[in-house]
C-alpha cells in the first residue's frame, strides 16, 4: 500500500499547487503595478491640462471677437457651449467620478487560497473513504505477493498471507470480488477444500444466473481436485445445474469435456471443449481447449482443426514447433535413500537457442514420482514466451533440497534435449539421475 499512498499524496499535492501557483504569479504581477499606474496617471493629467489650456485659449479668442463685435452674443454662447461639450468628451470614462475599480484585497485572496489548500485534500480523502476501494487494493496487492514472490518464501508464508486476507474479509460479508480473489489464492496454494467452501458460499450470494453458474463451475472444479481429479456424481450434478443457469459457462464445459473424454465419448468431449474455447477470454486456456478438441478428433479418426503455433521471431527455425509434451518422469532408485518424500520436484522446459527463462513449468512432490505429466502453453510463465514458439527445447527435472527452483549444490537433477517435428510428442523418458555439484 505504500506505493498507492505515495501516488495519492502526489496527486493531492499537484491539485493544491494548481490553486496556489496562480496566486503567487498574481502577487508578483501586482507588485509591479504601482509604477505602471503612476505613469498612467501622469499621462492622463498632462492630457487633461493640455485640453484645458486649449479651451481657455479658444474662449479668450471668442471673448475678443465678442468685444470687437465680430460675432454676436448668440453665436458666442453657442460656440462656448460647443467647446465645453468637446472638453467633457475628451475626459476618459474611467476618470469620471462613478468609475470605481473593484479589486479584492490580498487578505481575502489569501484566505480563499488557504481554505482551498485545506479543503481539497480533506474532501478528497473523505470522498475516497466513502466511495473508494482501499480494501480492494490491499486485497489485490496481497494476492499479487502470494502469486509472484513464491521463489523467496515457503508455502507456510503464503498460507499466512491467505489467512490474513480471509481475516480482513470477515468484516466485509458482501465483498464478492474479495472472496473470489481469496478462493483463487487458495486454489493456487492447492488448498482445494478451503477454495471449494468459498465457492459454495458464493453460489447463494450471486446476483445473476451467469454469476451463479460461474460460482458453481468453480466449485465443481475445486471438488474435482479434491476427488483426485475424478468426476464424481456430485460434481456431475453441480455441472448440470451450472449449465442450466448458463449453457456457456466455461469451467463447467471444460469439466464436461474431461468426463466425456475419460468415458471415451469423444464427440461430446470435442463439442464441450469447442464451446468452452469459444466463450473463454483467456488466450492460453483457449489454445489448451482447442488442443483437447484435436485429441478428441484424432480418437474419432478426424483431422485436427488447428495447426501447430508458429512464431518466426522466437523460433530457431530448425524444425516445426512443439505443441505439447508428455513426459514420463522418474528418479533413480538409489538416490531416494534418506530423502523427505515431501521435497519439491520442479519440472520445466527451456529453449536451447533462445531466452533462458522457462517456457513451461510445474512442480510436484517427490512422493508422486514416477508419474506422467504434460508440458504445454497453458503452463507458460510469460505469455510472450511459449513452448510452441521453439523447435529445440531442454526438459529439466530437479529435486530441490531447500524448496527453491534455482539449482543449489546437492540438488538432484536430470535433463533431456529434444528436436521435434510435429505438434506433440508422447512418452518422453526423463530420469533424475545426477547430483548438482
Amino acid at each position: 500500500m505504500t506505493t498507492f499512498w505515495w501516488v495519492i499524496s502526489g496527486l493531492l499535492l499537484l491539485s493544491v499547487l494548481m490553486v496556489v501557483i496562480p496566486v503567487i504569479f498574481w502577487q508578483c504581477r501586482q507588485s509591479l503595478m504601482p509604477d505602471e499606474n503612476s505613469q498612467s496617471v501622469n499621462t492622463k493629467s498632462l492630457r487633461e491640462q493640455q485640453n484645458l489650456t486649449i479651451f481657455q485659449q479658444n474662449k479668450q479668442e471668442l471673448d475678443r471677437q465678442l468685444s470687437d463685435k465680430t460675432i454676436g452674443q448668440r453665436d458666442y454662447d453657442l460656440l462656448v457651449v460647443e467647446m465645453q461639450r468637446n472638453l467633457l468628451i475628451d475626459i476618459p470614462e474611467d476618470d469620471q467620478p462613478n468609475a470605481v475599480a473593484t479589486v479584492p484585497s490580498p487578505g481575502k485572496i489569501y484566505s480563499v487560497v488557504l481554505l482551498l489548500a485545506v479543503l481539497i485534500p480533506v474532501s478528497s480523502l473523505y470522498l475516497y473513504e466513502q466511495w473508494g476501494a482501499e480494501d480492494r487494493v490491499a486485497q489485490l496487492e496481497l494476492v499479487q505477493q502470494t502469486l509472484t514472490k513464491q521463489g523467496g518464501r515457503s508455502k507456510t508464508d503464503f498460507i499466512r498471507m491467505a489467512d490474513d486476507l480471509e481475516n480482513k474479509l470477515r468484516d466485509q460479508p458482501d465483498d464478492i470480488r474479495g472472496r473470489m480473489l481469496l478462493a483463487k489464492t487458495r486454489m493456487s496454494l492447492q488448498q482445494y477444500t478451503q477454495a471449494a467452501e468459498i465457492y459454495k458460499n458464493l453460489i447463494d450470494k450471486a446476483d445473476t444466473d451467469k454469476n451463479r453458474a460461474m460460482a458453481m463451475g468453480l466449485y465443481a472444479q475445486a471438488s474435482f481436485f479434491i476427488a483426485g481429479q475424478k468426476i464424481t456424481p456430485e460434481i456431475l450434478n453441480t455441472i448440470g445445474l451450472a449449465l442450466q443457469a448458463d449453457p456457456d459457462e466455461v469451467t463447467s464445459l471444460s469439466l464436461t469435456g474431461v468426463d466425456a473424454f475419460a468415458r471415451e465419448n469423444y464427440p461430446l468431449a470435442a463439442e464441450s471443449w469447442q464451446r468452452a474455447a469459444e466463450n473463454t477470454d483467456n488466450p492460453q486456456n483457449r489454445e489448451t481447449l482447442l488442443r483437447g478438441v484435436d485429441q478428441a478428433r484424432q480418437h474419432m479418426g478426424l483431422p485436427p482443426q488447428i495447426s501447430p503455433s508458429k512464431s518466426g521471431g522466437a523460433s530457431d527455425g530448425t524444425a516445426e514447433n512443439f505443441g505439447s509434451l508428455l513426459v514420463d518422469l522418474s528418479i533413480k532408485p538409489e538416490l531416494l535413500n534418506g530423502l523427505d518424500p515431501d521435497l519439491r520436484v520442479y519440472l520445466f522446459a527451456k529453449a536451447v537457442n533462445g531466452p533462458r527463462a522457462p517456457l513451461a513449468a510445474n512442480r510436484y512432490k517427490l512422493s508422486e514420482l514416477p508419474l506422467r505429466v504434460a508440458l504445454d502453453d497453458s503452463m507458460a510463465m510469460n505469455p510472450e514466451l511459449k513452448l510452441s514458439m521453439f523447435a529445440r527445447v531442454e526438459i529439466v527435472a530437479r529435486v530441490s533440497l531447500n524448496g527453491k527452483p534455482m539449482a543449489s549444490k546437492g540438488d538432484l537433477q536430470g535433463s533431456v534435449t529434444l528436436t521435434r517435428k510435429g505438434s506433440s510428442q508422447t512418452g518422453i523418458g526423463l530420469v533424475i539421475d545426477s547430483v548438482v555439484r
